[in-house]
C-alpha cells in the first residue's frame, strides 16, 4: 500500500473508522425485515423480523405472567430469563450505537485538522473515555452479538418444553451476519494499521509536534 497516493491513504483510514456505523445500519436494516420462520408441528407461521419476534416472545411471557400457560421447568425458566434478555436485546444495541456514532463524529473532526492541534487531540481523549484502546475497538462490534442470538435462544426455550419446533432464515442469521461485519472490521482496522501510522492518523495515538514536545516522536495510548 506504499505506493498509494495521500489522499488515497486518507480516504482508506476515514472509510475504515466509518465503517461501525455502516455496518451497524445494515443489522439493523435485515433486523427489521422479516427473514425468520418457526414450523411447528410441520406447520410453516408467519415471517418475522427480529423485533417482532422479541415482541411475540414478549407476549407469551406476558400469557404466563397471567396464567394462562401451564407452568413447567421450562416456563419457569423462560418467565424468568425473558426480562433479562429482553433488556440486554435493546441495550447492547443501543451501547454499540453509541459508539459507532463516537467512533464516526469524532475521527470526522480529529482528520478535519493537523494531527498535532489541540482540537485533534482532544476530540482523541474524548473517544478515548468511551473506547480507550485498539482491542475495546475490535471487541465493540461484538455487542449486537448477544441480540442476533435471540432467535436462538428462543427455539431452545421452546424445545425445552417439548414443543416440536424448527428454525428457518432467509439468506443468513443475524448472528452470523454479525461476526461477519465484526470480522471484516477488524480485518480492514489491522491492515491499515501501517498507513495509519505512516499518515499520522491513528485515532488511539496522540501526535505531538516539536514545540510541545523537546523530543520527536509521538505518545502512544
Amino acid at each position: 500500500m506504499s505506493n498509494l497516493s495521500v489522499r488515497t491513504r486518507r480516504t482508506l483510514i476515514q472509510l475504515c473508522y466509518l465503517l461501525p456505523a455502516l455496518f451497524g445500519i445494515a443489522l439493523l436494516i435485515y433486523a427489521a425485515v422479516p427473514h425468520l420462520w418457526f414450523v411447528y408441528n410441520k406447520e410453516a407461521y408467519s415471517t418475522m423480523d427480529l423485533f417482532e419476534l422479541q415482541g411475540n416472545a414478549w407476549e407469551f411471557y406476558e400469557q404466563i405472567q397471567a396464567g394462562k400457560i401451564e407452568s413447567t421447568s421450562a416456563v419457569v425458566w423462560f418467565e424468568q430469563l425473558l426480562p433479562v434478555v429482553s433488556a440486554l436485546f435493546w441495550i447492547l444495541p443501543v451501547i454499540y450505537a453509541f459508539f459507532a456514532l463516537a467512533i464516526t463524529v469524532c475521527s470526522l473532526v480529529a482528520f478535519s485538522y493537523e494531527p498535532t492541534t489541540r482540537i485533534a487531540n482532544r476530540t482523541k481523549r474524548i473517544l478515548h473515555l468511551i473506547c480507550p484502546n485498539r482491542i475495546t475497538y475490535l471487541l465493540f462490534p461484538l455487542l449486537p452479538l448477544f441480540s442476533s442470538l435471540l432467535p436462538q435462544l428462543l427455539l431452545w426455550l421452546y424445545q425445552w418444553q417439548g414443543m416440536n419446533i424448527r428454525l428457518y432464515t432467509f439468506f443468513v442469521a443475524d448472528w452470523v451476519l454479525v461476526l461477519v461485519f465484526a470480522l471484516l472490521n477488524a480485518v480492514a482496522f489491522i491492515l491499515l494499521l501501517p498507513l495509519q501510522s505512516e499518515s499520522r492518523m491513528d485515532m488511539f495515538r496522540i501526535y505531538k509536534s516539536g514545540a510541545q514536545v523537546k523530543r520527536q516522536g509521538d505518545e502512544k495510548i
